[in-house]
């Protein structure tokens, strides 16, 4: 995970340089109106304990729309020599359409497509991160509110349509240096919407020359990943993963990112 603060508000600020990071996301290649995702991300330290960040998230997939505008605030206390924690808030807002007018429906009389959907949500979430120069773990729950996009009566029945679920993610990463040229980086991130089954990812990615990223990760019961990341220069990094379907969907993914750290 390389825009931490998407997820995780405490994040931000955990060194003192600027980040910066644009992601691109195309799932399921084949699929007309295959879902889409872009994501911008910045966060850095603000002045002594506190960070701030910010990002952006849409998500595209057929006739359903989906943007998440939030901003990040934490504070950090050094634990120790080694060791500082960090809690941080994440408020925001959730912008959700769907065209369900611009559907060919089988039944087009269908109240439920009837009208398009628009809706705003208030957004807040919060997270907590440990970490060292080698090590973080973090905790972070990105929307405490439930929220239902559609309702609509029918026969003196109000029926809800989509909601917007809280979900819970834990995540880690260390740094194992085996010499002055190669880092191994193994990591893990464990997500559920509270109140469903647990998903994980586990990913190891080895640190060349400090130039060259090359990475595997699994994704349970979905996908299996590669990646290369590139050190372009000092302060932007290129990257690129693609994803090997397990699923029956048996299409792949693809995603592209630059992130930049400005001293």
């Amino acid at each position: 995970m390389y825009q931490v603060n998407l997820v995780n508000p405490a994040f931000a600020g955990t060194s003192e340089n600027l980040g910066i990071g644009l992601i691109s996301r195309i799932q399921w290649i084949g699929f007309d109106d295959a879902p889409k995702t872009v994501s911008l991300a910045m966060e850095g330290r603000l002045k002594n304990q506190v960070g701030a960040g910010f990002s952006v998230i849409s998500d595209h997939n057929g006739p359903l729309s989906e943007t998440w505008i939030s901003t990040d605030v934490s504070y950090h206390v050094q634990l120790s020599e080694t060791f500082s924690l960090s809690g941080g808030i994440k408020p925001g807002l959730s912008f959700y359409r769907a065209g369900l007018t611009q559907l060919e429906l089988v039944e087009q009389n269908d109240l439920a497509f009837g009208q398009d959907v628009n809706t705003t949500f208030f957004t807040l979430g919060a997270g907590f991160f440990l970490y060292s120069d080698n090590f973080y773990l973090g905790v972070a729950v990105p929307n405490f509110f439930e929220a239902d996009y559609y309702s609509l009566k029918s026969n003196d029945q109000e029926l809800e349509y989509g909601s917007e679920a809280q979900h819970l993610f834990v995540h880690s990463r260390y740094e194992w240096q085996i010499n002055q040229d190669v880092i191994l980086k193994p990591s893990f991130l464990v997500k559920t919407a509270l109140n469903a089954p647990w998903s994980f990812d586990t990913n190891l990615s080895v640190n060349l020359y400090g130039k060259f990223e090359p990475g595997i990760s699994y994704r349970y019961e979905d996908a299996i990943s590669g990646l290369i990341l590139y050190h372009a220069t000092d302060i932007m990094r290129l990257g690129f993963a693609y994803d090997y379907t397990l699923s029956d969907i048996e299409r792949p993914s693809l995603e592209a990112f630059v992130l930049f750290n400005f001293l």
